[in-house]
């Protein structure tokens, strides 16, 4: 605490101000008529100093009646104004401002200068410090300075330290656990053995343990595992080595139905890149905007004339585009609900002259691509609304469009059987690809861009390498397909077709789960949401979201009881050896513990887990 008593009070919070006033305003500076100069950091300093011992020589006046303060102001002043008289109009600029100081100003100035100084004369006089003037001003920027490096250090060292508390909380849980279970070790081995000694694991086996837990570090940090198998590193994977196997509860769907007074037929869906907004296209011709959290309907977009086939959003989440059997390309403005004109042939009022099946948006949204009936594919400026060029090559109608992650190649699907891919720059198409036996209905690209998912009516997919323009997997789904979507977080795809939904594993090929729901389909672009076209005549759409276990994926939201046995709170086999759910509930506790997700929800899930795991651990010994 500072003491005001001795007068070094009022000259350390003087000093203080100064540096206060030094760092946030900088760019201090005198000019008259002896030239101009710039106001440094310790010169700011020294001044405030001045101005508190000032300040502490004014109430010790006033206080002890000396007569001695008033002559020094009145001297003190006398030099102000001198000086000002003397050296004429004087300014001062500060943070690119400037002012004058007039002849009243530099008095008083002087004045408190003189006091100042007549104070600190008088403090170091009384022998109260025994360093000198130059030295004290010295030690209190020392001390300024210090304290400003300590404040921002520990601003920078703050993330480092939150990192280093939560691995600290999950180190001592790992730790009282070891400490619980070689307690009851030793203890059960003086009880059998009847012996005060024990031998402790070597120098291997204590090896192992870290080379385990290394691995374990790797299968916390996938979030999407679905089967663990962890091996000894000092061996072969070849080898019948594997020491442990984890299967985590693959994860499910579940739907939420979005409904509305009208309920037409939905023909086409999007979600915008921010993973605010569903649009949905309609046989109405309107465009429903829909709320994705709350699953509201926000508005009702009206323009085109007749059914909308084709949908996109720009990728910044600001403009929907729709087509359809009007012939005319549609823009609204999301936030503004307003409709923008254009998209027109030459001299027409329509964007082709036929029926508009597909669209697709550059990934930097500068070109709108629009493929029709009328076997042509045609390029827009997005902004502009102007048509740019067309591309000839297909024989018959264009049912699919999909930009390369670099927005230099349009990859364009049709009813004649075949893929091309077009260099948007030169217009010209650099392959033509063939491996449907029927149109070929839908496309989408993997995120990196390296392979190409094709849906057919003849009920395959087909995935291409297009490093090499090679089918590297055929998957048959037995139905004819109407739209496809890729889930790169999750590295599945989903098929649809007027009855069903089908998820598939886009590495084995492996059919995952059959949903309840139909044509159109689209996954968010963070791959926790899947939006389909809905099969009963009450609702227009379903919103699918993942479900892991108990655990479902909906915010804070978690479905747990105590009731439930403790295997099905920690997602194991009632079979499941120590090994298997101790990994388990460490899964857990990480994932939900109030570090994480404070919520009231959260740490009674917390609680129903610890509860799990002690009922584990109770009917093991």
């Amino acid at each position: 605490m500072i003491d005001f008593r001795d007068g070094k009070g009022f000259v350390v919070v003087g000093a203080t101000t100064g540096q206060v006033i030094a760092s946030q305003v900088g760019g201090i500076g005198v000019v008259g008529g002896f030239g101009g100069m710039a106001l440094g950091t310790p010169v700011i300093v020294v001044g405030g100093a001045i101005a508190g011992a000032a300040v502490k020589a004014i109430i010790d006046g006033i206080e002890t009646g000396d007569v001695t303060v008033l002559g020094v102001t009145t001297l003190g002043s006398v030099l102000g104004a001198g000086f000002s008289a003397t050296v004429g109009n004087v300014g001062v600029g500060v943070a690119g401002s400037a002012f004058g100081v007039g002849l009243g100003t530099m008095a008083v100035t002087g004045g408190v200068f003189a006091l100042g100084v007549y104070q600190l004369i008088k403090m170091f006089a009384k022998g109260q410090s025994k360093e000198s003037v130059a030295q004290t001003f010295e030690r209190m920027e020392d001390r300024i300075s210090g304290q400003e490096l300590y404040n921002q250090a520990m601003m920078d060292l703050d993330p480092f330290l939150g990192e280093i508390a939560w691995e600290q909380k999950m180190r001592i849980l790992d730790i009282e656990e070891e400490f619980q279970e070689l307690k009851e070790t030793i203890k059960n081995n003086l009880i059998e053995n009847n012996i005060k000694d024990y031998q402790w694991q070597n120098l291997e086996t204590q090896t192992e343990l870290e080379n385990l837990k290394q691995q374990l570090n790797s299968y916390f940090q996938d979030d999407n595992f679905q089967t663990k198998v962890l091996y000894d590193s000092t061996k072969s994977e070849t080898e019948d080595t594997q020491i442990i196997r984890i299967n985590q509860s693959k994860p499910t769907w579940q739907s939420t139905d979005l409904t509305h007074f009208e309920v037409p037929i939905v023909n086409a869906v999007a979600i915008a890149p921010n993973n605010q907004y569903i649009l949905s296209g309609n046989h109405n011709g309107t465009v429903h905007l829909w709320d994705l959290q709350t699953k509201e309907l926000l508005f009702t977009f009206i323009g085109s004339r007749e059914e909308v086939q084709a949908i996109a959003v720009t990728p910044d989440s600001n403009k929907v585009l729709a087509a359809g059997f009007d012939r005319r390309i549609s823009t609204w403005h999301i936030e503004k609900k307003t409709i923008s004109i254009g998209f027109f042939s030459l001299n027409s009022s329509y964007s082709h002259d036929g029926v508009i099946y597909a669209l697709a948006v550059s990934p930097d949204g500068k070109w709108l691509a629009s493929g029709s009936s009328d076997n042509k594919i045609k390029i827009w400026g997005r902004i502009t609304g102007k048509w740019e060029r067309t591309l000839n090559g297909h024989s018959s109608a264009i049912l699919a469009l999909v930009f390369s992650p670099d927005g230099q190649i349009l990859i364009s699907a049709s009813e004649d059987k075949t893929i091309c891919l077009w260099n948007i720059k030169s217009s010209k198409a650099l392959e033509i690809l063939q491996g449907h036996s029927k149109r070929i209905t839908c496309l989408d690209l993997t995120a990196n861009g390296e392979y190409l998912l094709s849906g057919s009516l003849d009920g395959k997919v087909n995935i291409w390498n297009l490093q090499d323009k090679t089918i590297v997997k055929t998957i048959n789904t037995d139905s004819g397909l109407l739209s496809l979507t890729i889930n790169n977080q999750m590295k599945i795809f989903a098929t649809a077709n007027s009855q069903e939904v089908k998820l598939w594993d886009l590495e084995t090929g492996e059919l995952l789960e059959t949903l309840a729901g139909c044509h159109p389909i689209v996954f968010s672009h963070d791959g926790m949401t899947l939006v389909s076209g809905s099969n009963s005549r009450k609702s227009l759409l379903k919103i699918w979201q993942q479900t892991f276990g108990d655990f479902e994926n909906k915010g804070d939201g978690l479905n747990l009881d105590f009731s439930q046995a403790w295997w099905e709170i920690l997602e194991v086999s009632p079979t499941s050896d120590s090994q298997e759910v101790k990994l388990a509930y460490y899964y857990l506790a990480k994932k939900f513990h109030p570090d994480q997700n404070n919520s009231s929800e959260a740490i009674r899930a917390m609680q129903i887990i610890n509860s799990a795991y002690a009922q584990f651990r109770k009917l093991s010994k």
